[in-house]
């Protein structure tokens, strides 16, 4: 199970508050459907070709590629600017499994975790920051930790 809609659905609403405040932009309903629908379509796919043993909680790990997803759709990323916001933020994933054997309220909170951190990765690519180019599925990459 992935809770495929909680991160990606957080993001997009706090940056179309974000646009409109810091630049006058409105975004349109079809560009958030459009944004939110990108997230959950990559939170799922994520979730869904994970293969290995439970490490991480899934719903805030493939959470953050989702909202990184729907923020770039909003943004206007291009391919190289994504695969940075991937990156940066494959290197700040939370999301241990100790809060949901000890049903700690850190379980939903990991999820805010990755969903801030989502946002804190597209900020920095958007000001040029590099991030880990490899691809998804090669070792130290995203599907050895989720």
């Amino acid at each position: 199970m992935v809770h495929a809609v909680t991160c990606p659905l957080a993001v997009t609403l706090a940056e179309v508050d974000r646009l409109k405040l810091d630049t006058g932009r409105a975004v349109t309903g079809q560009q958030l459907i459009r944004a939110i629908a990108l997230g959950v379509d990559v939170a799922c796919h994520l979730g869904v070709a994970s293969t290995a043993g439970l490490k991480f909680f899934r719903p805030g790990t493939c959470g953050a590629f989702g909202a990184t997803a729907a923020l770039a759709v909003l943004r206007g990323f291009d391919s190289d600017r994504l695969v940075s916001a991937f990156g940066i933020v494959h290197a700040q994933l939370c999301g241990t499994m100790q809060a949901h054997t000890e049903g700690s309220p850190l379980l939903g909170m990991q999820m805010g975790f990755n969903a801030r951190n989502a946002m804190l990765a597209c900020d920095l690519a958007e000001r040029g920051v590099p991030g880990a180019a490899g691809r998804i599925g090669r070792p130290v990459w995203v599907f050895y930790v989720i």
